[in-house]
């Protein structure tokens, strides 16, 4: 498709002939969709157009003459005025590393011959610190120094690596705040709170926009009504047992070596001369934990991390810490790929109408369907998901009243979405969930499931699966559980035909509870969440 045109042609400092692009009315009118990893696709679709070179003409009207003047050169064709960048705290990356969608951003706009206008949208920005608007300001002091004269700035910042740098005093704030009370980090957290202040005193009115529930556009409210996303933890007691023996026995090996870290470091910090704060428990915890759990496996080695790794992994069910210290279940099981194909197959299976014999005989093909009674049975977690379960069914015998309405579709009938981090959790939910409720359809969304449907299996791929869950119901429909994971449907979707929301433990970032706990709690959700 030809929406744009070129509007000057150039040498570049290279010696090759260039060109912007500009739009041409009445056809710039492409919303184009695409995915944070579908951007360099996005832009080799564009490769390879054509186009003449023209010089410019002299002041006095005279053609100037060029040694490419009439020579067909080829370019990217990609330009574009506006460009969102949707959850952008998920991808942000920074200046000197731009992810894939911030380096496409910098290519349409190095192409355009108008300023391309970029709006990084998420309700994260505000809490993940001065990093988190890094890229936006690189744009618009490129934008602002291809079209101003002297040195642009905005909000007081000339380069972007200046937020870099305020990135750190922000990390050193949230880590050291467990000792503030220390003279001398006190006087030093305050110097880097006061520099950030002044920063963003001065930087966030200029380039930050909030929307208010009682903002509209165009006469339309644009808010949601006030909806607020309330996270409530409940407390899930680990129950006594041998899951539980063996769970312990894996914190223990992970403690071992944050104890050998706290020594090392303290011998350090005395043949250093003193110099600096004290390291503690809570310090070295921070380093090896504060950050993702792939990080943090990688800080305490391969034997720490191993061990790391297994907890994670065992935080739903303390069952499968038994599996591990005992070696019932092959390691290699436990690997995204070989846990994503028995949750792939299985559920492909229950959504297909193959039958529940069939269902159950794919379960039982798993390693883990052996221990199925420990794995429930001990998981306080699990058994409390069971009650929320039992609650959404009973709704089914309930008449809606105006206090909680039910769905558009004049039924009662709830749904659920199972928030879970680990992709091993995710299944084995799955697996006692199909088990235990066969008058449910159970679903499960990982990282093998396919996109879209495939004709051989028309009903299964994430699209259909999304779609069955958002369907109206009859009064004969029954109630649909989805259990998936943060990273994969925690963001970006509207489930709302769901009103319960079960997050089953914590996610790497806090900030994608809220994010998932809000799929069902989208507008136009009429019941109660």
């Amino acid at each position: 498709m030809t929406t744009a045109k070129a509007c000057r042609c150039y040498v570049d400092k290279r010696g090759q002939p260039n060109c912007y692009l500009g739009g041409r009315e009445g056809l710039s009118n492409w919303f184009l969709l695409v995915s944070s990893s579908g951007a360099p696709g996005l832009l080799d679709a564009y490769n390879m157009k054509k186009v003449i070179y023209r010089s410019q003409k002299s002041e006095d009207g005279d053609q100037a003459t060029s040694m490419y003047e009439g020579k067909t050169f080829t370019t990217n064709g990609l330009a574009a005025a506006f460009v969102f960048f949707d959850e952008v705290h998920v991808y942000n990356g920074s200046s000197s590393s731009p992810t894939q969608p911030f380096s496409l951003l910098r290519k349409i706009t190095r192409k355009s011959w108008e300023p391309t206008i970029a709006f990084a949208v998420s309700g994260s920005i505000p809490g993940g610190g001065p990093g988190q608007l890094t890229n936006i300001v690189d744009h618009i002091l490129y934008v602002k120094g291809e079209r101003e004269k002297g040195t642009p700035t905005i909000g007081g910042i000339t380069r972007a690596v200046e937020l870099e740098k305020k990135k750190s005093d922000w990390n050193y704030l949230l880590h050291k705040n467990h000792i503030i009370s220390n003279p001398r980090t006190k006087a030093e957290a305050e110097t880097r709170r006061k520099s950030i202040g002044e920063l963003m005193k001065s930087l966030a009115p200029s380039i930050l926009m909030a929307r208010r529930n009682a903002d509209a556009f165009r006469g339309r409210p644009i808010g949601d009504d006030g909806r607020r996303i309330v996270v409530e933890p409940i407390k899930c007691n680990m129950i006594d047992g041998t899951g539980r023996d063996a769970f312990c026995k894996l914190t223990a090996n992970v403690r071992a070596y944050v104890s050998q870290a706290l020594d090392q470091r303290h011998n350090a910090w005395v043949t250093g001369g003193r110099d600096g704060p004290e390291p503690t428990q809570r310090s070295v915890e921070l380093e090896f934990f504060g950050g993702s759990g792939g990080s943090t496996a990688m800080k305490l080695g391969k034997a720490g991390g191993r061990s790391w790794t297994q907890l994670l992994r065992a935080n739903v069910y303390p069952a499968v810490a038994l599996l591990y210290v005992r070696e019932l279940v092959n390691e290699d099981e436990f690997g995204a790929d070989n846990i994503n194909r028995h949750g792939d197959e299985a559920c492909a299976l229950a959504v297909s109408g193959a039958g529940r014999s069939m269902l159950i005989d794919r379960l039982a093909e798993s390693p883990f369907w052996p221990y199925r009674a420990q794995l429930r049975e001990q998981s306080s977690k699990f058994q409390r998901l069971c009650e929320y379960v039992e609650d959404m069914v009973a709704y089914r015998d309930c008449r809606p009243d105006a206090d909680d309405p039910g769905p558009a579709d004049g039924t009662n009938i709830r749904h659920m979405v199972v928030f879970i981090d680990s992709p091993v959790s995710s299944f084995i939910t799955f697996m006692p969930l199909s088990k235990k409720y066969p008058h449910i359809q159970v679903m499960l969304i990982n990282g093998r499931t396919p996109t879209v449907a495939t004709k051989k299996m028309p009903e299964y791929g994430r699209r259909e699966i999304l779609d069955n869950l958002m369907s109206d119901c009859t009064n004969d429909s029954p109630n649909k559980i989805l259990v998936t994971t943060y990273r994969i449907c925690g963001t970006a979707l509207n489930l709302q035909r769901a009103n319960y929301c079960v997050l089953m433990e914590p996610a790497r970032d806090a900030k994608e509870e809220c994010q998932a706990a809000a799929r069902v709690n989208r507008r136009g959700q009429l019941m109660k969440v």
